[in-house]
């Protein structure tokens, strides 16, 4: 299985291709809409992500270190 990428990663793979122009938007004023709604959850998320990562003490899809002996 391969390693999954955080949520973040898709909100910009998606930003990338409306500036590409790879949508089905009718005008720009939606494709405007979508990139200006992808950039807010794409800030969000990456900051619940750091705060997560804060939390835990390890990364994205990272396992715990194991504190047995």
């Amino acid at each position: 299985m391969g390693e999954r990428s955080p949520k973040s990663e898709e909100v910009k793979e998606k930003m990338q291709r409306l500036l590409n122009g790879q949508s089905s938007y009718e005008n720009g004023e939606q494709m405007l809409s979508a990139f200006v709604q992808c950039s807010v959850q794409r800030m969000i998320q990456e900051a619940l992500e750091k705060e997560l990562t804060e939390h835990l003490g390890r990364g994205h899809y990272q396992h715990r270190v194991s504190t047995r002996t």
